[in-house]
Order: structure tokens, then C-alpha cells, then sequence
């Protein structure tokens, strides 16, 4: 059986990059299920789209713990985090604007994977986003340096 995709223009830059170039990335973007119905097989799509969600409990103490940390990481690993500060934090996500897209994939190599996108309550323009690796069996938040795309 041969299959033929066509990507579409949102997924490339100004959809002028070829077809051989997101290869790589078509797993992620769609999930193809061929089902077998009365003897004629039968192609289903999905497109796996970038839509967010949002965060749970545990994304949230993640973010947390990364403030945290990145803050003071001596008093942090020690334990020794100032509980009145930490509630100030909490208190501080739980107003933030946060989406977490958990299919995001960037336009060229780069990164594939849940992004959580944070728009703190200081202003519009106050946002920070985030990656997620794992080490020792856990997941970490990172955040991500974002310069200015230039014109």
C-alpha cells in the first residue's frame, strides 16, 4: 500500500519547504490507523494539532519548584524555601494565564514535545515558556530564552 501526504502550509514556512524536510516531523502530526472493515482496508487521519489544555496540579508544582529553585538553588536543595514567599508563588500561578500544549513541534529541528506557555498577571507581554526534559527518571521544567525574530 502507498501513501501520499500533503502538508499543510501552517506546519512550514510559508509552505515553501519540501515535503522530504518535515518527514522526520509527519509522525507527530498525524496519526495514521488502517482498519480493516468487510475485507476492504479503510485509511484513517488524525491530525495530532497543537491545541492547549490546561496545566494539572503536578505541572503547576512543577513550575513552582522551578521558580523556586532557579531563585535560590542552595536554600531550595536544602529545604530551607521561605514558606510565606512559596504561598506568594502559588497564589501568583494560580492567577497566571497558563496553557500547556502537549503536541508542539517546532517549524524546523529544534524541539517536539509539551510546552507550557505562562502569561503572568503583571501584563500582557509577560510571558515565559517552558520545556520539559527528563533526568533520573523525572520530569523538569526549563525555560525557554526567546530572542526577538528579526524582520
Amino acid at each position: 500500500m502507498q501513501l501520499s501526504c500533503k502538508i499543510h502550509p501552517a506546519f512550514s514556512a510559508a509552505g515553501k519547504r519540501s515535503k522530504a524536510r518535515h518527514a522526520s516531523q509527519l509522525h507527530i502530526l498525524y496519526k495514521v490507523t488502517v482498519l480493516e472493515l468487510s475485507g476492504q482496508a479503510e485509511l484513517r487521519r488524525e491530525v495530532m494539532n497543537m491545541n492547549p489544555r490546561k496545566p494539572t496540579q503536578e505541572e503547576k508544582k512543577q513550575l513552582l519548584d522551578y521558580i523556586l529553585r532557579d531563585e535560590d538553588p542552595e536554600m531550595f536543595d536544602a529545604g530551607k524555601v521561605d514558606l510565606e514567599h512559596k504561598d506568594w508563588m502559588k497564589e501568583a500561578i494560580e492567577a497566571a494565564a497558563i496553557s500547556v500544549f502537549d503536541h508542539y513541534i517546532t517549524d524546523s529541528v529544534g524541539y517536539a514535545g509539551k510546552v507550557m506557555v505562562v502569561v503572568w498577571p503583571l501584563a500582557p507581554g509577560a510571558i515565559q515558556s517552558y520545556t520539559w526534559y527528563k533526568a533520573g527518571g523525572k520530569e523538569y521544567l526549563s525555560l525557554e530564552p526567546f530572542e526577538s525574530i528579526k524582520r
